[in-house]
C-alpha cells in the first residue's frame, strides 16, 4: 500500500504542476501583454509608420528631383576616355571660344602637376598666355564663365605693356576644367 500511495501522491503533484503550467500558457496568451505597451502606445506607433508611408509619395518625387539634379551637374562635367583627353578637350573648348573673339594664344598647357582628384571628379587647370584688349578679354571671360561645361578661371594676370598708345594686354589665365572621372 505505500508504493500505492507514493504513487499516487507523485501523480497529483505532477497532476498539479501540469496544470499550473497549462493555466500560466493560458493566461500568458490569452491576456493583454501589459508590461511591454498599451494600447494607445500601439496606436501611436500604428500612426507613425502609417504616416511614413503617407509620405512615401513625396519622399519619391524628391528622389526623381535630385536624380535630374545629379544628371544636370554630371552633363556640366567633362566626359572623355582619360584625364589628357580631357585636358585636349579643355584646351580645345578654349581655342574655340578665343577664336570668337579673335584672340590667338602665345602659349597652352595643361598643367598636369596640379591636376587634383575629389572622389571621381578631378580638377584639370590649364595655362594660356595670350594678347588681348580689354574688350576681347571680357567677352573671352565671359564665354568661360557661360559654357556649357563646368569651367572656372582660377588665376587671371594682366599686364600692361610700356607703350602708352597701346590697347593691346599681356593676359595669363588659368582655367580649371571638371572631369567625370567614372567615364
Amino acid at each position: 500500500m505505500k508504493v500505492n500511495a507514493i504513487l499516487t501522491r507523485e501523480r497529483v503533484v505532477l497532476l498539479v504542476a501540469g496544470s499550473i503550467v497549462l493555466l500560466a500558457g493560458l493566461l500568458y496568451r490569452f491576456t493583454p501583454d501589459i508590461r511591454f505597451s498599451s494600447h494607445s502606445q500601439k496606436l501611436r506607433q500604428v500612426e507613425k509608420y502609417q504616416h511614413r508611408v503617407d509620405g512615401l509619395p513625396v519622399l519619391e518625387d524628391r528622389n526623381i528631383f535630385l536624380t535630374g539634379q545629379v544628371e544636370r551637374a554630371n552633363n556640366l562635367l567633362i566626359s572623355a576616355g582619360s584625364l589628357k583627353i580631357a585636358g585636349a578637350e579643355i584646351q580645345n573648348m578654349l581655342r574655340e571660344m578665343a577664336g570668337q573673339d579673335n584672340i590667338s594664344f602665345k602659349s597652352v598647357k595643361a598643367l598636369k602637376e596640379d591636376v587634383k582628384t575629389y572622389g571621381f571628379v578631378s580638377v584639370i587647370p590649364v595655362g594660356l598666355a595670350f594678347k588681348a584688349n580689354i574688350r576681347q578679354l571680357k567677352d573671352f571671360l565671359y564665354r568661360i564663365e557661360t559654357s556649357s561645361k563646368m569651367l572656372a578661371v582660377t588665376e587671371l594676370r594682366i599686364i600692361k605693356p610700356g607703350k602708352e598708345d597701346t590697347e593691346e594686354l599681356n593676359v595669363m589665365i588659368t582655367v580649371q576644367g571638371y572631369f567625370n572621372g567614372k567615364s
